[in-house]
């Protein structure tokens, strides 16, 4: 059996640790990519100087990972951070049932997804959704809907 590569190791280290980022953490942590990352220089300095041993290879792998953690942390941090056009965004769209009447200055009750929600009218409404009524989700703020 060959010995490993520092080539074979690193592109298989970077290609497991990417996938595990993307896949089970969904880019939280960050680490496991940024140590993917640095494989990846790795492996690429063992395929373009196949002579490279271990030491440099690893050097580079060490290096790299520093250097792009310095880098793209914080641009990723404020990226996950950054909201999205709406909290919320999956409900909204949503059909929802009234379960008891829902007017301008009165909060109300509806059913989404198996589970009753306060919800309030959007203030551009002033209308009243009486129960049994159909609304659609327009709005989430913690666990109050708005609706209309």
């Amino acid at each position: 059996m060959a010995a490993a590569t520092p080539f074979f190791f690193y592109l298989i280290a970077a290609i497991i640790l990417i996938v595990l980022e993307l896949l089970v953490f969904q880019l939280s942590v960050f680490w496991l990519l940024f140590l993917g990352a640095g494989a990846l220089a790795a492996a690429a300095v063992a395929f373009v100087y196949q002579d490279a041993g271990w030491i440099l290879t690893t050097a580079v792998f060490v290096l790299s990972t520093a250097v792009i953690a310095l880098m793209a942390y914080r641009p990723l941090k404020r990226w996950q951070s950054r909201p999205g056009k709406m909290p919320g965004n999956d409900a909204i769209g949503q059909q929802v049932v009234v379960l008891s009447d829902i007017g301008p200055r009165a909060a109300g009750t509806v059913q989404w997804s198996g589970t009753d929600w306060r919800a309030e009218l959007d203030a551009s409404t002033d209308i009243v959704l009486a129960k049994g009524s159909t609304a659609t989700i327009i709005g989430l703020e913690g666990i109050t809907l708005t609706v209309a």
